[in-house]
Formats: C-alpha cells, sequence, structure tokens
C-alpha cells in the first residue's frame, strides 16, 4: 500500500488512531466496544463511534488514522487515510469473485428477457426457478416462480440473478464469516425447503438464515480458498465478509451469497473465540494498512 499516513505517520512518539466505525447496527454496539477495549490494550489509540461522521472538508487532515467499520467505505473515506469497510456490489459481481476464487456456487445466470428465462427451465430440467435481487438481505425481494409467472416478472437484467433450487429437499443455510485472509466464526441455520414455505410455484420473499442456529466446522478445502479470498479482498479495503452456502444433493457445499458489507453480528458476537479472532483480524487489518 506504500506510505499511506504520509509525514504524519504514526511512530514511537504518536500511537496509530483507529477509528472503529459502528454506522448501521445497534446489536454490535458492545462487540465494538469490546474490540476497542481489546486494542487499547495493544497500545493503540482507538475511538470507537456508533454513527457515521460528518466528511471533512476538503484539504483538512483526517482524525484517524485508519477506520475500520460496518458499512460503505466511502461515506467515510475522508476521515482517515486507510479505510476497510465494504461496499454494496451486485451478485453476479460477487458470485463472480468466489468463482474466480475457486469457491463453487450455486448453478445462476442473468437473464436479458423473457424468453432467456423461458430457456432456464429448460437447461436445468426445473418447474420452479428463484429470483434472487440484487442489493438485498434477509431474504428480501426474493422471489419463487414457475413458467405461467414469467410474463409478470420484472428483474433487472444486469443485476438481478435467476438461480436453480439447491437441493429443493433442503434449506439449511451454511454461514462462514471472514476477515483479512481468517475465518471468524462459521454456523449453519436450519430452514425449512422452499416446498414447504409455499403452498404454489410462485411466492415472494423466502427467510433468510434466521431459523436454528448452531456452530459447524466447514471442511478445509472449503475454508482455504475462502481465506485465500479475504485475503486478497482485504488488500482492496473489504473487511467483515460471510459467505452464505448450501449443500446440495450429493453432499457438496456451494456459495449462494457474499454479504460483503454489514454482516449481521447479532448472534455470532455471543461466542468469546468470535470476538478474540475479531480483534485479531482488525489488527491484521492494521498492519496491512501500516506495511
Amino acid at each position: 500500500m506504500g506510505d499511506p499516513f504520509g509525514d504524519g505517520a504514526p511512530g514511537p512518539d504518536r500511537p496509530l488512531r483507529l477509528l472503529l466505525l459502528n454506522a448501521i447496527d445497534p446489536e454490535a454496539t458492545e462487540l465494538y466496544e469490546d474490540a476497542g477495549s481489546r486494542l487499547r490494550e495493544r497500545g493503540l489509540d482507538v475511538t470507537v463511534i456508533h454513527e457515521t461522521p460528518a466528511p471533512r472538508p476538503d484539504g483538512a487532515e483526517p482524525e484517524w488514522d485508519v477506520v475500520v467499520t460496518n458499512y460503505r467505505r466511502e461515506d467515510v473515506s475522508t476521515a482517515a487515510r486507510t479505510v476497510f469497510g465494504g461496499g454494496p456490489q451486485p451478485r453476479p459481481t460477487t458470485l463472480g469473485w468466489l468463482e474466480d476464487a475457486g469457491v463453487p456456487t450455486m448453478a445462476w445466470a442473468t437473464a436479458a428477457n423473457r424468453s432467456e428465462v423461458w430457456r432456464l427451465f429448460r437447461r436445468w430440467d426445473v418447474d420452479r426457478l428463484i429470483l434472487k435481487p440484487s442489493f438485498t438481505f434477509g431474504g428480501r425481494g426474493v422471489c419463487v416462480f414457475g413458467r405461467r409467472s414469467v410474463p409478470r416478472m420484472r428483474w433487472n437484467p444486469e443485476h438481478d440473478v435467476i438461480c436453480r433450487e439447491v437441493d429443493p429437499a433442503a434449506g439449511d443455510v451454511y454461514k462462514v464469516e471472514l476477515m483479512a485472509g481468517s475465518v471468524l466464526i462459521s454456523w449453519v441455520s436450519e430452514s425449512p425447503p422452499i416446498r414447504e414455505l409455499f403452498d404454489g410455484r410462485r411466492g415472494h420473499g423466502i427467510p433468510g438464515a434466521y431459523g436454528d442456529r448452531s456452530r459447524w466446522e466447514p471442511p478445509e478445502a472449503l475454508t482455504r480458498p475462502l481465506c485465500e479470498f479475504s485475503a486478497r479482498m482485504a488488500e482492496q479495503g473489504y473487511a467483515h465478509m460471510s459467505v452464505d452456502l448450501m449443500r446440495t444433493v450429493d453432499g457438496d457445499f456451494v456459495a449462494i451469497e457474499l454479504n460483503n458489507f454489514s454482516v449481521a453480528v447479532w448472534w455470532t458476537k455471543q461466542f468469546e473465540d468470535f470476538r478474540e479472532r475479531h480483534a485479531d483480524a482488525i489488527h491484521r487489518l492494521i498492519d496491512a494498512a501500516a506495511s
């Protein structure tokens, strides 16, 4: 990254000034305070804020050296010379990132028109498909539909994806949370298959990973490419991310979604090992920024 701090670099006479910015998640308030305490014990000058600060005027020196946030980097780009956070990206982009990293994904496609949608039914030999719009979370906007619903469908041909069910008989979602090249925590949420959620072939809104939850250890063949991917994304300024996966009929794991900003921590924050790894990962981000 070169010299991100310029002439005002931290050194023996001035510790690095870090802002932990919890911009949007009330559930994460205590977690960010906890991370701040752990990092202060390592000699860092840490400020924790739970709202987005106002942009700095043009030409003004930033108040912090590094910002780590759970929201969009561009919202606080003037607060520090180095910002780690997220940035909304369309689903075709994020699924492509995972595939390029060697992470298997669900069967998905974009469709420019209704003829292409009908061809997907034939291509995958199914009676039901799933429309997943970009820039949504928690299952909002997801639509399950059959052939007869295609004339009424509305979607963004460039940003939205159409996919096949991973396993029609299963609905469990597996989560792997990542930061700075490591797994912070992994867990599974029990969810019913889609066919139990809708009586017919059409329905709106599939609940996200909010069923009964438990810890889960992903196989090394999956964590290795995910950690390598997380390390590369950290070099581009991304912080806490999570990957949602499901199991195929053959038992293989495939990614169905990448959450590359605003990752929910309302359940995982209870675990001490998650808290330790979270603080460790933030420290690694800072070390990378200063190198």
